[in-house]
């Protein structure tokens, strides 16, 4: 009769501290080992097994809650009441209004802002407002923004569809996609527009990702766009075209007239005699009695082109001693004065030098990590390179 009662005990309270475990997500305690002859009672192993079950289950669950706990503590904790969906309206709200002071207070300090239709991302909100004054500036005020569908699944990270329209009449070509990101204070740190294009390629741009997929396979990383800026596109393609000037007009490919090493003695003498009488000076001295370079005038309309042309190219000693860009290319005189008789040959290879030098200098200061205006030129002072305003 003892041994049946203690059996029952264990039958009517085990399962209670197997259900008080699971419920609190508490390990569950370890039950002392019953004695020989409870063991032979098959109430005790009926017992046991769910227990032992249940047991397995608190372990596996307080796993899960530790492991969840952990993940918790990593995340950043919302502490605003805000969802990135209440965020964002509220943006899109101050830009229809033209309220660029509300936009910005709802951007981090730390803000970066997309706009898919230019090249690069406007970073801090230095940057992000300019963009919106200009843009509040520029756009009719009766354009709206008005979102079609938006995400609210998320609380700190949200997309939508939009479109914009005047007058409830909606604009050509002017549905989007966006996509914001918001901090735990409420405020966005990304966004990124993506604007429907005006031209409509169709299958052609599939063929054009088929043509270019080989090239991109061989750049690799350099195939990014971000890598541009390090190459020297512009210089490139203004010596390309130096190239062909000097291969067409000079060496006369295919252009009419000789080429420049078979110029006529004809030719150098009409070129000088128009180089004595540069802007008529020498023509008015020898009206008025002064005769020491002899007046050996050419044709009219000759010497009026020549000095015409003469004197667009003193116009380009200003323009290249003010050139901001151009502040790294040195020598500059002897380059203008070399337009004075050729002006393509001399002013192409100083356009060609101004680009290529401030490339370079950009790409140093890109991989020192020095934080310059993104719209700034570069030069070289001395021994260091120096951002030029614009």
């Amino acid at each position: 009769m003892g041994t049946f009662q203690q059996t029952h005990r264990v039958q009517a309270h085990t399962p209670t501290i197997c259900r008080l475990s699971l419920n609190t997500g508490l390990r569950a305690p370890q039950l002392p080992t019953p004695h020989k002859h409870l063991q032979q009672v098959s109430g005790w192993q009926h017992c046991m097994g769910p227990c032992r079950a249940a047991a397995v289950q608190v372990v596996s669950l307080s796993g899960s809650m530790q492991s969840a706990e952990a993940q918790a503590r990593q995340q950043p904790v919302s502490t605003s009441s805000r969802t990135a969906k209440e965020v964002v309206t509220e943006f899109y709200s101050n830009y229809n209004a033209g309220n660029v002071d509300g936009i910005m207070g709802l951007m981090a300090d730390n803000c970066e802002y997309h706009d898919m239709i230019y090249a690069e991302a406007f970073r801090g909100k230095r940057e992000v407002r300019a963009f919106f004054d200009k843009a509040v500036a520029t756009i009719p005020s009766d354009l709206k923004f008005r979102i079609d569908a938006i995400s609210d699944h998320d609380p700190r990270f949200v997309g939508l569809k939009w479109h914009c329209d005047i007058d409830g009449h909606e604009f050509p070509f002017s549905r989007g996609c966006s996509f914001y990101e918001v901090n735990e204070q409420g405020l966005i740190v990304s966004g990124r527009d993506l604007v429907e294009s005006a031209v409509k390629p169709g299958g052609a741009a599939l063929q054009a990702l088929r043509l270019l997929a080989p090239l991109v396979r061989m750049l690799g990383p350099n195939a990014n766009p971000a890598k541009l800026k390090e190459l020297p596109i512009a210089a490139g393609l203004v010596w390309a075209f130096y190239a062909g000037y000097m291969t067409y007009i000079m060496g006369n490919v295919g252009a009419p007239g000789d080429p420049i090493w078979a110029t006529s003695a004809q030719t150098l003498k009409e070129v000088l005699h128009e180089s004595l009488n540069f802007f008529y000076v020498n023509i008015f001295l020898n009206k008025v009695g002064i005769t020491f370079i002899p007046d050996l005038a050419e044709h009219p309309t000759s010497e009026a082109l020549f000095n015409f042309v003469n004197a667009w190219s003193m116009m380009f000693l200003p323009v290249m001693l003010s050139d901001k860009k151009g502040a790294g290319v040195k020598n500059k005189l002897p380059l203008w004065l070399g337009t004075q008789f050729l002006t393509n040959v001399f002013f192409v290879p100083y356009m060609a030098l101004r680009e290529l030098i401030n490339r370079l200098c950009l790409v140093v200061i890109l991989k020192s990590n020095v934080q310059v205006p993104e719209k700034s030129h570069y030069s070289i002072n001395t021994r260091k390179i120096i951002p030029v305003s614009s």
